[in-house]
């Protein structure tokens, strides 16, 4: 299903990238679109507060907008609740805040590389990889998509294991389902988990694993296989904040971005390769995994927030 009000992430692209129009005189300098005033963002590579204004569209302000319900659907909100589990309970918690990190000052991060004289964006010392750092500029759309339930998520510690499913439920109830399309359908494995390297006092570091992690970009929900995670933060009884950063070579992002099926396109993405060209502008090759001497991935820095909550398994 095509959702038409999504392609105003697309015209927010093309205003950064290639209509200078589209913007206004380059304000302050900043290093967050925290430090702008207004609506203003803080652009992603020249560090100056814009201000978008489209003949018209607001390249800003229509962003996290949801999708326009069909013609004939109920525009009523789906509430999702959860009354019970009919399954194994597990503690766990529910996701309520994620966010790509932004360069700035004091920033926190994740070394994916494990090499402290690399980082990025520069310039850096910090030794932070985000290849990714440019898509933070979207991250009012995924605190939208969380609302609405585009993408819910839910983390689980088990005693090797840190798990992150897919779920469905109320955000605010306390409760959660997870879906079986997080497990691996002959296994019965999660899809998502890092082995936990040390869990004590709520603080938990864990290393290696695999993600797939479901971003709304130009529109288009894309699956991007994370690996060589590294996580870190704390889960208690009271919230979750963790920070996760891990890798994803160009080729698998690449094959992200052509497996996308066609009807899934907005309106002005007409094929899988005009989306790849959007997404090329977004990402800077910036670590070598593999150790042959050659960047050939895009690190990620990921910062998730929640609360406890009951998980239903499946």
């Amino acid at each position: 299903m095509k959702h038409p009000k999504r392609i105003h992430l697309l015209f927010l692209l093309t205003a950064l990238t290639l209509a200078p129009a589209c913007r206004s005189e380059a304000g302050d300098t900043c290093t967050l679109s925290s430090d702008c005033p207004g609506t203003q963002i803080c652009h992603p590579s020249e560090r100056v507060c814009i201000d978008l204004t489209c003949e018209g569209i607001s390249c800003f302000a229509d962003i996290g907008t949801s999708p326009a319900t069909d013609e004939g659907a109920s525009s009523e909100a789906d509430t999702n609740e959860t009354k019970g589990c009919e399954t194994e309970e597990k503690p766990g918690w529910r996701v309520s805040v994620f966010e790509v990190l932004e360069k700035g000052e004091g920033r926190q991060g994740i070394d994916v590389d494990k090499d402290p004289d690399t980082c990025w964006p520069t310039p850096c010392e910090d030794g932070f990889d985000n290849g990714f750092e440019k898509v933070s500029m979207f991250n009012s759309v995924f605190e939208e998509s969380i609302t609405t339930g585009d993408v819910a998520l839910a983390f689980l510690q088990r005693e090797a294991d840190l798990e992150i499913y897919d779920v469905m439920g109320a955000l605010d109830s306390g409760k959660a389902q997870v879906l079986a399309t997080s497990l691996d359908s002959e296994t019965g494995e999660p899809i998502s988990n890092s082995p936990i390297l040390s869990a004590k006092d709520g603080e938990l570091s864990a290393e290696g694993g695999f993600m797939l992690l479901k971003l709304l970009v130009a529109g288009v929900p894309l699956l991007l296989p994370v690996e060589a995670l590294s996580v870190k933060g704390i889960l208690d009884e009271n919230k979750m904040d963790v920070l996760i950063g891990g890798a994803i070579t160009k080729k698998k992002l690449e094959e992200a971005v052509f497996n996308v099926p066609k009807e899934d396109l907005p309106d002005v993405i007409p094929d899988n390769e005009q989306l790849w060209t959007t997404i090329k502008i977004l990402y800077k090759i910036d670590v070598d995994m593999d150790e042959d001497d050659s960047p050939e991935s895009i690190s990620i820095n990921l910062r998730f927030q929640g609360t406890p909550a009951t998980l239903c398994m499946p």
